[in-house]
């Protein structure tokens, strides 16, 4: 009676162990699509941040100046690069790209990760 027990005791166990499996490996694509999802939006954040500065250095004219932080990774641990082309900010991580247009065509210097100092001088955006 002792051993019909124990046997019963582990078909059990042994089957919790397989639902419990079954439910981790079927949530795991779930999560992971919820992670690239608050990855691409802190990337869009970042994007549309830049390219509202820059808008806004266009748009005040000669004389605008300012001081401006972007964070070094995304969400504070993933790397990514920034980088403006033709009237477009883009935010680049591990394959995948997220693009905010501006206004501006053309910026002398380079958009970086830390602090930034963006002015207009005579209609010419510069970043340093």
């Amino acid at each position: 009676m002792k051993a019909q027990t124990s046997t019963e005791f582990l078909v059990l166990v042994s089957i919790l162990v397989l639902i419990s499996l079954v439910f981790y490996f079927s949530i795991i694509p779930f999560l992971q699509q919820a992670y690239h999802s608050r990855i691409k939006k802190h990337a869009e954040e970042i994007c549309k941040f830049v390219a509202n500065e820059l808008n806004l250095a266009y748009q005040v004219g000669d004389g605008y100046r300012r001081k401006f932080f972007i964070e070094e990774k995304l969400l504070g641990f993933k790397n990514y690069t920034i980088d403006f082309q033709n009237f477009s900010i883009f935010v680049d991580w591990n394959g995948w790209s997220v693009v905010c247009p501006t206004q501006v065509g053309r910026v002398n210097g380079r958009i970086h990760k830390g602090w930034n100092y963006i002015k207009n001088v005579k209609g010419e955006i510069y970043i340093e």
